[in-house]
């Protein structure tokens, strides 16, 4: 039989840490790319977020 661990303060801790780590991370290395690439980006989110508001438009 096994013991399930709980959950700690000290474990949500280090969960928030990495988290914040990678999302450090994945800013840095954002600010790395050119200008147009970060236009692209950003026009694929709002493409992605028009089909998604339309979608559950629909579904409604």
């Amino acid at each position: 039989m096994t013991v399930k661990k709980h959950l700690s303060s000290k474990d949500s801790k280090k969960f928030w840490e990495e988290i914040n780590k990678q999302k450090e991370k994945s800013r840095s290395e954002l600010a790395k790319l050119p200008f147009e690439k970060k236009i692209e980006i950003l026009e694929q989110m709002q493409r992605d977020r028009q089909d998604l508001m339309s979608s559950k438009s629909a579904s409604e």
